[in-house]
Formats: C-alpha cells, sequence, structure tokens
C-alpha cells in the first residue's frame, strides 16, 4: 500500500483537539473580533467652556512644588468676593547652603481672577481686556526685565527688587480665566543689621514660570473648574495687602444655609 501526501491544510475538530489528543503542530490567529471598539467618554462640558469657580488655589500646583520652593511653610488659600482666588505659602527661615551663618526665606502667592460676560462682550473678551491693560503697566514698569511666555493664551513674566527681596511675577491668561504667581526671596547675613540680598533674577523668575505651567495643566484638565456647581472656598481674608515677609490674617466664614419650609410648617 502506498502512502499519499497531503498536500492541503490539515482541519481537525474541537472533538478531537480536546481532552488527552495534542496540540495542533502549529499556531493558528483567531478570528478578527466582530464587536465594535470602545467610545471614548465624551466630557460633559466643551474644552473652551468659561471658568466658573477654584476650589482651592493651593490644589492647583502639586505639592511637592510649593514645599521646594518654600520648604517648610504652611498653605492658605481663601476667596475674595466671587470672582477671586488665592493661595499663600511662607516658607521657614532656613539656613542658606554654602554660606555658614546666612539665612532666606522664601514665599509664593497665587492669585486667580475670573471674567464674567456682559452684554457685549464675552468672558474670555472681558478677561483678554483686563489681561492687556495689566501687560501694558507691567511692561512699563519692569522694561527689559519684561519676558512673554508660551503658556495658556497669553502669558509673561517680569522681576524686580523691593526692599531687598527679589520678585518674579508671571501672569497667565486662560480663556476667560487670569492668574499670577509671585515668588518672592531675601538672603540675610548671620550679623543682626547687615544687608539683605534679593533672590536674584533667574531663581525667583524659573520657579514663579514653573509654578505657572503646572497650574495651567491643572485648570485645563479640571472639569470641575468649569462647571456651573463647582464647590466654593473659605472667604476672604480680612486684610487684602500683603507686607513683605508676612502672612495674611485670614477669616474663614463657613457658607449660610438657607432653611426651607417643609409643607405644613407654620
Amino acid at each position: 500500500m502506498g502512502i499519499g501526501l497531503v498536500t492541503g491544510p490539515v482541519l481537525r475538530s474541537a472533538e478531537t483537539n480536546s481532552g488527552t489528543d495534542s496540540p495542533l503542530p502549529f499556531a493558528t490567529e483567531p478570528p478578527p473580533s466582530t464587536q465594535p471598539p470602545a467610545k471614548r467618554p465624551h466630557a460633559t462640558r466643551p474644552p473652551t467652556a468659561d471658568f466658573t469657580a477654584i476650589a482651592n488655589a493651593c490644589a492647583l500646583p502639586t505639592s511637592a512644588s510649593l514645599q521646594r520652593l518654600a520648604p517648610g511653610g504652611d498653605n492658605k488659600a481663601w476667596r475674595t468676593g466671587n470672582d477671586d482666588w488665592s493661595c499663600y505659602r511662607m516658607g521657614r527661615e532656613e539656613s542658606l547652603p554654602g554660606t555658614p551663618g546666612h539665612r532666606q526665606l522664601r514665599r509664593v502667592l497665587i492669585s486667580l481672577s475670573i471674567a464674567s460676560a456682559t452684554r457685549s462682550h464675552s468672558a474670555t473678551e472681558q478677561a483678554h481686556k483686563t489681561f492687556t491693560a495689566q501687560r501694558d503697566r507691567d511692561h512699563a514698569a519692569w522694561g527689559r526685565r519684561y519676558r512673554v511666555l508660551h503658556i495658556g493664551d497669553d502669558a509673561y513674566s517680569g522681576y524686580s527688587e523691593i526692599g531687598g527681596d527679589g520678585k518674579a511675577e508671571t501672569t497667565v491668561r486662560l480663556r476667560n480665566l487670569i492668574f499670577t504667581v509671585t515668588y518672592t526671596g531675601t538672603t540675610w547675613p548671620p550679623r543682626l543689621l547687615g544687608p539683605h540680598t534679593p533672590m536674584p533674577d533667574p531663581t525667583a523668575r524659573k520657579g514663579a514660570e514653573m509654578l505657572a505651567h503646572e497650574i495651567a495643566r491643572t485648570l485645563i484638565m479640571c472639569a470641575a473648574c468649569t462647571s456651573l456647581d463647582a464647590p466654593t472656598t473659605p472667604a476672604a481674608p480680612t486684610t487684602s495687602t500683603l507686607s513683605p515677609g508676612t502672612a495674611p490674617a485670614i477669616e474663614v466664614v463657613p457658607p449660610t444655609v438657607q432653611a426651607t419650609a417643609s409643607p405644613g410648617d407654620p
């Protein structure tokens, strides 16, 4: 009896390929899935929706960044009126590395303002108008220390020295929201009446711009910040002017709750 060669593919049923039977001598690709691909969830509001509220200004940057810029400090967040939010952090006085006896102090202030629409202008147009006026004033004050940045829709930064403090400010507009990061620092020698040395421009500016990038990224991804039901924040501090080296006194007022009468109540 002769033995013939099988030239076509060998087909085996599931019944003959189960149990103790040996597996097929080659791998077969599974049939393509007939299920439609899963749809990505849609955002509840468009990515260009107006900002409406900020839950906590101190939560916009990372805690690690705040700790790095103002070591050992405590965060204080508050709201002023209906459209302004702030975060203030003053680091602890600490030794300056590499200079025995010298001390340094670092402070961070984050201020945010949300513009509302009017009859003749959208909220974004109102914010752009406010931003342009503020930018022109700062440009005139900083002169050659003014710098245009690529953060959000519009951004710039500048540096100044006031009373021994080196201060960098980065201001950003993102749709109808404007925020400013202020990073301030000073260093002083061991002797009591020694002159204070301002934090230099590169150090101060780098810290403010780094924090501004983080805040912008957080705001872009913040769905609650554009929600009509966004949570509120603590009330405003009793003082709105910050003196160098001092933290604002904050008075937190709990939100008032309106009682509603039930049917049948007198």
